[in-house]
C-alpha cells in the first residue's frame, strides 16, 4: 500500500513538473507591463486624521484622497524588437477587457498584435470603467465608502436605499 502510495505521488510530481517546465511557445512573452493614471484632480482630503492601520476599511475616509475624473491606462510591452504602439478605446458602457478577451475566452485584439509586436496601450477613458470616480461622487461621499462589508461603487444621496 505504502509502495502504491509512494509511486502514485512520484508520478504526480513528474507529471507537474513536466506541465510546468516553462517551454510552451505559444506563451505570449511580455517584456514590461503596467498602469497609469493620466489627467484628472485629486480631491481634498477628507476632515480628520489618516489612520494607516484603517486604511480603506474607515468608512469616514478621515483624511483620505482620491483621484478622479481621469484616464486610467493598462499597457504591455512585448518582447523583443517592438513596432509602433497601439491605443485601444472602447465605446460607452465597456471598459479595455472587451479588447483583452472575448466573451468565449479568446484572445482579444491585443493578444493577437502583441504576439505580432505591437504594445498595446488599453485607456478607460475619464468617467468610465476602472476609470469611473468623479469629483461629484467624491463631493457626495460615495468613493471608497463601504457598507455592510461591500464596497459601495456610486454615490451615496440623502435618503438612497442601497441594495447591499
Amino acid at each position: 500500500m505504502k509502495k502504491t502510495l509512494f509511486i502514485t505521488a512520484g508520478a504526480l510530481i513528474a507529471l507537474a513538473l513536466t506541465a510546468c517546465n516553462g517551454t510552451d511557445k505559444n506563451a505570449l512573452a511580455i517584456a514590461k507591463q503596467g498602469v497609469f493614471a493620466s489627467g484628472g484632480t485629486v480631491t481634498e482630503a477628507v476632515a480628520g486624521n489618516y489612520a494607516p492601520e484603517k486604511s480603506w476599511l474607515d468608512p469616514t475616509r478621515a483624511g483620505n484622497t482620491a483621484h478622479v475624473d481621469h484616464a486610467n491606462t493598462f499597457y504591455q510591452i512585448p518582447a523583443g524588437k517592438a513596432k509602433n504602439p497601439i491605443v485601444y478605446l472602447h465605446g460607452y458602457g465597456q471598459s479595455r477587457t472587451g479588447w483583452q478577451t472575448t466573451p468565449d475566452g479568446r484572445e482579444g485584439w491585443s493578444d493577437i498584435f502583441l504576439r505580432k509586436g505591437y504594445p498595446a496601450f488599453l485607456v478607460d477613458q475619464p468617467r468610465r470603467a476602472s476609470a469611473g470616480n468623479t469629483a461629484r461622487m467624491a463631493s457626495a461621499g460615495g468613493i471608497d465608502a463601504w457598507g455592510r462589508g461591500r464596497k459601495i461603487l456610486y454615490a451615496r444621496r440623502p435618503g438612497m436605499v442601497h441594495p447591499f
